[in-house]
């Protein structure tokens, strides 16, 4: 059992992701309550996602997510991140919000709740962007970029909402402070 998990692991590593979701799949109905079982079945999960299959992906992140296992917070985020790439946003909210809920580090907790603030902003929700945007400041430090893209939602969320002055504010505070992408796209804002 352990070398057959072993080998389809390989396989994932090895960016095979169609022979992987084989594997994988052979692998879980032979061992469905393997110890191996929850990170078999995140691996399967990611192949999906990475082979262009995103609805098996979801399918298969919602099992695990289902089994409160170890992957349940990293399951969350790439079920989230696969829902916001398929145009989703609705869809990737609950899952970005367990990924919150359920993070292990500060690094997980604040790169799920600056995603968080981002899709917040996608689902045309300005308000709950700019709090969770607000409540990833503080401990922004840890994630590189992860203040600026906070700093960024706080002025893209002002503009949601037509506050042109608390907008011009923020993206002003954020191009002047990060020299980086969110840098760069709050002087493209400021310049429309």
């Amino acid at each position: 059992e352990s070398l057959e998990f072993e080998n389809a692991k390989n396989i994932y590593f090895a960016e095979k992701y169609d022979a992987a979701v084989r594997a994988l799949s052979t692998y879980l109905s032979e061992n469905p309550n393997s110890a191996n079982a929850p990170e078999a079945r995140y691996y399967l999960a990611d192949s999906y996602a990475k082979a262009g299959d995103a609805p098996a992906a979801l399918r298969t992140y919602d099992e695990l997510l289902r089994s409160n296992s170890p992957y349940t917070a990293r399951a969350a985020s790439r079920a989230a991140d696969v829902a916001r790439k398929q145009g989703d946003a609705a869809r990737a909210l609950p899952y970005y919000r367990v990924a919150v809920r359920r993070a292990s580090t500060k690094n997980e907790e604040v790169g799920a709740q600056v995603a968080l603030a981002e899709t917040y902003l996608l689902a045309n929700q300005p308000d709950s962007a700019a709090i969770t945007a607000r409540l990833v400041l503080p401990g922004a430090g840890v994630v590189p970029g992860a203040a600026g893209r906070a700093q960024l939602v706080l002025g893209k969320a002002a503009l949601a909402k037509g506050d042109v002055a608390t907008a011009q504010t923020e993206l002003q505070r954020t191009a002047d402070t990060h020299k980086d992408a969110a840098g760069a796209e709050a002087l493209y804002l400021l310049g429309q």
